[in-house]
């Protein structure tokens, strides 16, 4: 289930992955990773099928020594998934999301992560919706959502 148009956006990946590496900005790979049986193959044709190439980075993106690799089953990379952890764990506040099939897994975990007081940026030459007009729609829909109890506004315990 590829996305043509994520092609495309490689190179700027390439940079802006290189960019944060070299600010110590902790570099998280999110993969769509299922199991057999996996209750979203009764929707979707078998995709990312655990220890597949299709539920791994590209090589052109790989993961490099301390970046962290979460797997998620489901649209957004918050459920059932060691993400939410990690994040706490790591003291983010905010996340810069990248990748493609803007309008189903981008637009999940965007909300997801503003509900729960994440700052949230997607930078429009890192993403690649499967539509032009879905991965418009998307953008503008979540770029008037602020985050809900920001987490930087938080007291810590």
């Amino acid at each position: 289930m590829e996305v043509p148009r994520a092609r495309g956006i490689v190179p700027a990946l390439q940079q802006r992955i290189a960019a944060e590496r070299a600010r110590a900005t902790p570099i998280i790979y999110v993969c769509d990773t299922h199991e057999e049986g996996d209750p979203d193959y009764g929707e979707w044709p078998i995709h990312a099928a655990k220890g597949s190439p299709g539920a791994q980075v590209i090589p052109e993106l790989a993961p490099q020594p301390g970046d962290h690799l979460i797997e998620k089953p489901t649209y957004s990379a918050f459920t059932h998934s060691k993400l939410a952890p990690l994040l706490d764990a790591l003291h983010a506040d905010e996340i810069i999301l990248t990748g493609c099939a803007t309008e189903l897994g981008l637009q999940v975990t965007a909300a997801d992560a503003l509900q729960r007081g994440f700052v949230v940026t997607i930078p429009r030459d890192c993403q690649a919706g499967v539509s032009e007009l879905g991965e418009n729609l998307t953008l503008l829909t979540l770029s008037i959502m602020p985050p809900y109890d920001p987490r930087y506004l938080r007291k810590s315990a």
